[in-house]
């Protein structure tokens, strides 16, 4: 996977919500899936600068079950909960749920 700059990342969603691409447009003039730039704009929707930095972290078993327990009572997608959550990589929860469904 590509690493980008925050800076980089900043740009990109500012030309989404400023102007009239959607994130295929986008995703296809920088060269990225528009999947990416869908989770930048949430990302920073939800979280600001936070939510486009680079991020290091370790989740305890009790994160990962209130996430879980969010999941499911809301009935939301794995993006959807990952952007809430500020989690960077929504596969990670399909891996939880494997995890928790395994005991």
């Amino acid at each position: 996977m590509t690493k980008h700059a925050e800076e980089f990342k900043y740009r990109v969603v500012q030309e989404y919500l400023e102007g009239p691409m959607g994130y295929v447009a986008l995703g296809k003039k920088y060269g990225l899936q528009s999947s990416m730039v869908e989770r930048w704009v949430g990302w920073y929707k939800t979280h600001g600068m936070d939510g486009l930095t680079k991020k290091f972290t370790f989740y305890s078993a009790e994160f990962k079950l209130s996430v879980l327990r969010h999941l499911w009572d809301n009935a939301l997608s794995y993006s959807q909960v990952a952007t809430h959550f500020n989690i960077r990589n929504p596969g990670i929860l399909a891996q939880w749920v494997r995890l928790y469904r395994h005991g």
